[in-house]
């Protein structure tokens, strides 16, 4: 039985049937910075999700150009999960990045 529990990394975030050849993120590892480049068509009515590796909501912010840069300051060192969703939340790509 699944359990749908919110600020959580969703099922789909985390397995491996995310298509991570749908995005480009970078530069990994990122100081300030990372640019959202999408590989397959157009994130018009995106989202972006940071997330940390445990699962918590750091971030979340629109899309809606092929190509975007993504604010990192305020956000602690580490590594986290940044994944683009389409307007119904289905999992576009999905990269883990490393902030120093």
């Amino acid at each position: 039985t699944a359990i749908d529990c919110p600020g959580e990394i969703p099922k789909s975030i985390a397995s491996n049937s995310v298509n991570d050849d749908a995005i480009s993120i970078y530069p990994n590892p990122a100081d300030n910075t990372v640019t959202i480049a999408s590989l397959k068509g157009n994130f018009k009515n995106s989202s972006t999700i940071i997330y940390t590796i445990d699962g918590k909501i750091v971030r979340k912010s629109e899309l809606n150009t092929n190509y975007a840069v993504v604010n990192l300051d305020n956000i602690p060192s580490g590594s986290y999960i940044i994944s683009v969703l389409d307007k119904r939340g289905n999992v576009l790509g999905s990269e883990t990045v490393i902030k120093e």
